[in-house]
């Protein structure tokens, strides 16, 4: 990447340009988004995992509530989702391909190579809660070498994601079907924007987690509607909040990768 490329970087233009793409494609987010939910509510009701049995519990006390023994298929089942609707969406706003039946198929075939990505990002990503976890639990060792390289071990963790951020443009150049593995050049391209890089993602990470909590929130009180009913309002609306934020994440990928691998 030439110096004039890099000067044109911004953190406003980076945070901004996801709100963007989804106001220029409001009306497939919205079909899309709906799809998305529906599919959710089903799988929701299929596994017995319903949304107020694990949000609402006072309100649950008038429904049933399955065992939770289904709950990792559930969710396995739901990321599966997640990836068909995260291929249909790029297809549909990067690539102006239209979605079709062949197309589904398409996106059905590809989904299983997103998911095992997407359950590499996720892991990586969570790898502070792992390292906090593991310092709670821990006995003190008496021998000092093996308390620090514990504290080294652990330290890996909570320093992994930063260095993943700077990667984030891959996950797009994969959707795009181009070579993704591109890793040196990616770092190369970002070096000395780590923390412009950082600053936006942190920003609609924020933005992300307050729309999640606001919809989580929103159907904590009571209601007078039936219990299932309003348990159905509340997955359909979660779902979608859902699916509004990764669609999110995936512009700024996509934002990521046009400015530093094209």
């Amino acid at each position: 990447m030439n110096d004039n490329n890099k000067k044109k970087y911004s953190v406003v233009k980076s945070f901004m340009k996801p709100f963007w793409i989804i106001f220029d494609n409001f009306k497939t987010l919205l079909l899309q988004g709906a799809c998305f939910s529906t599919v959710i509510v089903l799988l929701s009701y299929l596994t017995g995992q319903k949304y107020l049995c694990f949000f609402n519990q006072e309100l649950a006390q008038s429904m049933y509530c399955p065992n939770n023994h289904l709950y990792f298929p559930y969710l396995i089942l739901k990321l599966l989702v997640i990836s068909i609707f995260i291929n249909l969406w790029y297809d549909k706003v990067f690539k102006n391909i239209i979605i079709n039946q062949n197309q589904i198929k398409i996106c059905l075939k590809n989904s299983w190579k997103t998911l095992a990505l997407m359950l590499v990002f996720i892991g990586i990503n969570i790898l502070p809660a792992i390292s906090s976890m593991l310092l709670l639990l821990r006995i003190p060792n008496p021998v000092w070498q093996i308390e620090q390289l514990y504290f080294t071990v652990v330290s890996i963790g909570f320093l992994a994601p930063f260095f993943l951020i700077r990667f984030y443009g891959l996950f797009a150049q994969f959707l795009a079907d181009k070579n993704w593995k591109q890793f040196k050049i990616l770092w190369n391209n970002t070096s000395g924007f780590a923390m412009k890089i950082v600053l936006s993602c942190a920003l609609l990470f924020l933005i992300g987690l307050m729309i999640l909590a606001v919809a989580v929130g929103f159907f904590r009180g009571s209601t007078a509607l039936p219990a299932e009913n309003y348990n159905i309002l509340a997955e359909f609306t979660f779902a979608f909040a859902s699916y509004f934020v990764i669609v999110l994440l995936i512009n700024f990928f996509e934002t990521e990768r046009k400015e530093f691998l094209l």
